[in-house]
C-alpha cells in the first residue's frame, strides 16, 4: 500500500524532517528544528524618530546563509522559513495595519523574479501599499554609511495620501544603521498615518553601535 502523506523536507538543509516539531507542524515552517534553532531569535524592540521597530533574528551566519539563498540566489521557497513559526503572534500584534514595503531595486526584482520583502511578508495576510520608491536605481548595501544617512534625498512617496488615517507597519528585510527605516517615517509622517510601526526579519550588530540609548 502506497501512503499519500508527505515526508516532510527542510527547505535549508534539504534532509528529511524525522522529528519535526509541534511549532513547525501547526506553522508549517518547513524547517527542522536543527535548522529552526540555528537562527537567533531575538525580538530586539527600539525606537527610531519615536516609532516602534521590532526585529525578529540577529544578523548572524546562518541566518545571513538562509536570507542570501533567499534573496541573492532567489530560492523564493524559502520565502515562507523566516515568518511562518510567529505568524498567528504578527497578525494579533499588527491587526489592522496596511503593510508599507521599504523600496527595493527593481533591476534586482527583476533578475530574481519576485519582490523579497512582499514576497516575505505577504503571509500576514493584509493589504500591502507601495507607496515609496527609489528615485534612483540604488543599493543600499553599496552606500558608505555617510551616504546612508543622506537615504531620504533619493527616496521619494508616491500617492502618499492612501496612509492617511491609517495604520502603517512598514516592513524591510535588514535593519543596519537604521537610516531607510528613518527616512520612510519621515516621508509619510506628513501624511498623517494614525500609526507607524516598523518590522524587520533582522539587524545587524552595527544598528547597536549607532543606538546606544534605545535610539537610531
Amino acid at each position: 500500500m502506497i501512503s499519500s502523506t508527505k515526508t516532510p523536507i527542510c527547505k535549508l538543509c534539504m534532509q528529511v524532517s524525522l522529528r519535526p516539531s509541534l511549532s513547525t507542524i501547526i506553522s508549517n515552517n518547513q524547517l527542522c528544528p536543527n535548522c529552526l534553532n540555528a537562527f537567533q531569535v531575538d525580538f530586539f524592540a527600539r525606537k527610531v524618530e519615536g516609532v516602534k521597530v521590532l526585529s525578529l533574528y540577529l544578523y548572524e551566519e546562518n541566518f545571513k546563509g538562509a536570507l542570501y539563498r533567499y534573496k541573492g540566489q532567489g530560492d523564493i521557497e524559502l520565502s515562507n522559513v523566516f515568518l511562518a513559526n510567529y505568524l498567528w503572534y504578527l497578525k494579533i500584534k499588527y491587526y489592522g495595519y496596511i503593510l508599507v514595503p521599504a523600496p527595493s531595486k527593481e533591476e534586482s526584482d527583476e533578475k530574481r523574479g519576485f519582490n523579497h520583502v512582499i514576497e516575505v511578508f505577504k503571509m500576514v495576510n493584509v493589504a500591502f501599499i507601495e507607496c515609496i520608491k527609489k528615485k534612483d536605481d540604488f543599493k543600499q548595501s553599496e552606500l558608505h554609511f555617510d551616504e546612508r544617512q543622506n537615504v531620504i534625498d533619493k527616496l521619494e512617496v508616491v500617492k502618499g495620501e492612501r496612509v492617511r488615517g491609517k495604520k502603517i507597519l512598514l516592513v524591510d528585510d535588514l535593519f543596519t544603521t537604521g537610516a531607510t527605516v528613518k527616512a520612510m517615517i519621515k516621508l509619510l509622517k506628513p501624511y498623517n498615518p494614525k500609526k507607524i510601526q516598523v518590522l524587520t526579519l533582522a539587524y545587524t550588530k552595527i544598528s547597536d553601535h549607532h543606538a546606544p540609548s534605545g535610539q537610531d
